[in-house]
């Protein structure tokens, strides 16, 4: 039998302890599969025990658990962490809540700073990746419009941008949104070498030209300048021009 199908039998022995509310011989069977998967270095393995970890900790009412947890969860990139910062928040009145997400935040921040200095390769626009991913979630839920705002305008990467267009469009004007998306169409623009690749450009435009009509005028402004950038990249004129951009 070999590492995964003794996992499988494991779980199986978890959940019989779980449902017959045996949590310490659960919790023991847990930490052993999570040690395993450590050692084998199979991360999702180790995440799956860990949210096994967690019904165990919620069914007993083991607050305290529940917080390590839901904290390790919403600081992972790899995973939808709303679901965890919501329930995180969810233990806490809310007057406990703000100075506990104050910390978070900071934590994050400082955590992202430490990384980048180890990490000597990381540039400006890594830094403000990281933190994106670390912290733009947690700012969509808290309604922290500004700090995501000010932390966007620094990213330089149009898709993540453009991931979070629905919600800054009910909290900024167009022209201000319109202002941060062009300049990174352009960036993007610039780096493509393939007609998929022109083809996705001529797409994203298209979809920022509909969402944003009243201010046709930029984003046809800058069309035009691709055009002149790029006269020899007939494939994105001929795509740009299948979306009826030109």
């Amino acid at each position: 039998m070999n590492n995964l199908e003794l996992s499988d039998v494991r779980i199986r022995l978890v959940n019989y302890y779980k449902d017959n509310k045996e949590f310490d011989k659960a919790k023991e069977q847990v930490n052993i599969g999570i040690k395993q998967a450590e050692e084998l270095d199979y991360l999702g393995l180790v995440f799956k025990w860990e949210c096994l970890l967690l019904e165990i900790y919620e069914l007993s009412g083991d607050v305290d658990k529940m917080r390590c947890l839901y904290k390790k969860f919403a600081l992972k990139s790899n995973v939808d962490k709303s679901e965890y910062i919501i329930k995180w928040k969810n233990t806490y009145t809310a007057s406990e809540w703000s100075l506990v997400l104050k910390e978070f935040i900071n934590e994050v921040i400082k955590d992202v700073d430490e990384f980048c200095k180890k990490n000597t390769y990381m540039n400006i626009d890594d830094y403000n990746i990281k933190l994106l991913e670390k912290l733009g979630k947690v700012y969509v839920l808290e309604n922290m419009t500004q700090d995501l705002f000010n932390l966007l305008s620094q990213v330089k990467d149009l898709g993540l941008v453009l991931s979070y267009i629905e919600f800054l469009q009910k909290h900024f004007k167009a022209s201000i949104l319109v202002d941060i998306l062009m300049p990174l169409v352009l960036i993007y623009a610039k780096g493509l070498n393939s007609r998929s690749g022109y083809r996705t450009l001529a797409y994203t435009l298209k979809d920022i030209q509909d969402r944003f009509t009243s201010e046709s005028e930029k984003i046809d402004t800058t069309i035009l300048t691709l055009q002149e950038l790029y006269p020899r990249r007939t494939a994105m004129i001929d795509e740009l021009r299948n979306f009826r951009l030109l």
